[in-house]
């Protein structure tokens, strides 16, 4: 059966339509999004049109996002239940964060950040973690949001395994040496236990787990491209209106290309 197209909400094509006449957003294809086309079908009847709406299904786009979000949450869910019924296994969410100093530009937190994930992963922590656990797939979920202490870049990463007897303490402490190890390599300044958690989730996305949230949840939480897109709709107090615009250009720009939500499985060569 075909999946059923959500319908866009009203205030996320609103969102979206004010970012383009505005230019915060001039992606041609963004620019389109929303436009009505026309199917041409011709028969012995001679030549009918029928209208549809396109849509450009870029990551910038809110109402396009909000779609993909929603598909990634599914996908995630379905990959999470199988796991837990089917193989009986657990599902961890690991949070990384890093400290930074407040003048630090988000470019710059985000390159060294994910340069530190790439070599972490590459790492003997990883390797061991994911062996003692009987790790079997892992996906990434970054974020920014906002605190006092400037930009917040975190990634929370929902983590299955079948052993379910490496403690939750020990999985941090291996998880804190190696995350401290290439954060600070990368420039950062010393890590400290607080920035590493590790928690038990039922079934990751739609449970009540921190590592996959709807347009909604994440529109609630300070400093995220979604509250900054509904701010600017309203009256900000302590920005105007070309100042969001510049935040929602900035993180655009800085997750620009990333891979979002790709499910990570590990295989075992056969010999």
């Amino acid at each position: 059966m075909k999946e059923k197209i959500p319908i866009p909400s009203p205030v996320d094509i609103q969102i979206r339509d004010l970012l383009i006449e505005n230019h915060i957003l001039d992606n041609p294809r963004i620019v389109r999004c929303g436009n009505t086309s026309n199917k041409i079908f011709e028969g012995s009847w001679g030549l009918r049109y029928q209208p549809y709406i396109t849509f450009c299904g870029r990551w910038e786009c809110r109402v396009c996002r909000s779609k993909l979000i929603e598909k990634q949450r599914k996908h995630h869910f379905s990959n999470n239940i199988e796991f837990i019924n089917l193989r009986k296994g657990k599902i961890l969410l690991l949070t990384l964060t890093v400290p930074h100093c407040i003048q630090d530009s988000l470019s710059s937190i985000h390159k060294r950040f994910k340069r530190s994930l790439s070599e972490m992963k590459g790492g003997w922590g990883w390797k061991k973690l994911k062996k003692i656990t009987s790790c079997e797939f892992h996906y990434d979920t970054l974020e920014i949001t906002h605190t006092d202490n400037g930009k917040h870049l975190h990634n929370h990463i929902t983590y299955g395994v079948l052993n379910p007897d490496v403690s939750n303490k020990t999985i941090k402490d291996i998880l804190f040496d190696t995350w401290s190890y290439y954060t600070s390599k990368m420039g950062f300044r010393k890590l400290s236990k607080k920035g590493i958690d590790v928690t038990e989730t039922l079934y990751g996305s739609h449970s009540g787990s921190r590592g996959d949230k709807t347009i909604e949840e994440l529109t609630k939480e300070k400093g995220t491209l979604e509250y900054w897109e509904k701010e600017y709709l309203n009256t900000f107090p302590k920005k105007t209106s070309q100042e969001i615009g510049k935040e929602i250009m900035k993180i655009n720009r800085t997750f620009k290309g990333s891979r979002k939500g790709r499910i990570w499985k590990n295989t075992v060569k056969v010999i």
